[in-house]
């Protein structure tokens, strides 16, 4: 007997959870960061992506929902 299709995708691998909707994978950088951010650390208590070379993008919320906001870098 041939097993059930789930009814929904699979999480990507390192999967940690969403940010106003922006999956937060380990390692992945956020929407609009340079491929060369690859590899940094997620920091899901203060929100931010800890790129390799320095710094940290963040989520600035805009919008009635928060969910028209956009990712910024900051040395």
């Amino acid at each position: 007997m041939p097993h059930p299709r789930p009814a929904y995708d699979p999480l990507p691998k390192h999967y940690l959870g969403a940010i106003y909707g922006h999956p937060v994978v380990q390692g992945q950088p956020p929407p609009g960061a340079p491929p060369a951010d690859r590899g940094g650390v997620w920091d899901l208590k203060q929100g931010v992506y800890r790129p390799p070379r320095g710094g940290q993008w963040s989520y600035h919320p805009a919008g009635p929902t928060g969910f028209d906001g956009t990712w910024t870098y900051s040395p």
